[in-house]
């Protein structure tokens, strides 16, 4: 069963807020094995559990002076990948906000092995099954050069977008 998160809004909250976040974080978030988050551009989408929410999530948003829009429901991932495996995208999605975390603060250089890491395991994880299919081809330079490209095109379209 897919534990059900609550969806959080925060309008005009981006990556300049990370000071805000990472107090969040800090004094609630952390307790909370599902919470993640992702900056959407013009504000963040932040979704946590039971645990966030009946820890007083809503009294420390309104502390730090930060507007927010609790959605009614729960979430479901409206992306057919995501959706399909959407509790193992939550492990993913809650480890990746608590590495960022965790990470504040740091350069860009530091955080390059971290990027490797994520890469190499999930490709590790799934070039035996390629291998063999492909004859013992090493492919994942070639898979991560080809999201590279495929990802640096979404945000080039995206952006292409709003102008």
């Amino acid at each position: 069963m897919v534990p059900k998160l609550y969806e959080i809004k925060l309008p005009g909250f981006n990556e300049y807020n990370e000071k805000k976040l990472h107090t969040l974080w800090k004094e609630v978030l952390r307790r909370d094995s599902w919470w993640h988050f992702f900056y959407e551009g013009s504000y963040t989408l932040l979704r946590i559990g039971e645990i966030s929410f009946n820890n007083g999530i809503e009294n420390h948003l309104v502390a730090y002076d930060i507007p927010y829009e609790i959605k009614k429901g729960w979430w479901e991932d409206n992306i057919p990948i995501t959706s399909k495996f959407q509790k193992e995208f939550m492990y993913i999605f809650h480890g990746y906000s608590e590495l960022a975390m965790k990470n504040f603060g740091t350069t860009s250089n530091k955080m390059k092995p971290l990027l490797d890491r994520v890469l190499h395991c999930f490709m590790n994880n799934m070039s035996s099954q390629k291998r063999r299919k492909q004859g013992g081809v090493y492919w994942e330079p070639e898979m991560i050069a080809t999201c590279a490209v495929e990802r640096a095109l979404t945000i080039g379209h995206i952006l292409g977008r709003k102008s």
